[in-house]
């Protein structure tokens, strides 16, 4: 738990036979985004949408 709330985890993957990365949210719900140039990308992208979202302070990057 973050402060009390639940984290929302996510993970960086490559796209199976493709240069690019996406995005695979692990909770309930979550949602996979692709495609992104780099992995840096994707986080940026990842960390705007939970700040617009209202659960920034519960995201978590898992390898």
């Amino acid at each position: 738990d973050v402060a009390g709330g639940k984290q929302r985890r996510y993970r960086v993957v490559q796209s199976e036979g493709k240069i690019s990365c996406r995005i695979e949210e692990l909770w309930d719900g979550g949602v996979v985004r692709e495609p992104f140039g780099s992995r840096e990308h994707a986080i940026k992208r990842e960390e705007k949408i939970a700040e617009q979202k209202g659960f920034i302070d519960e995201l978590v990057l898992v390898d």
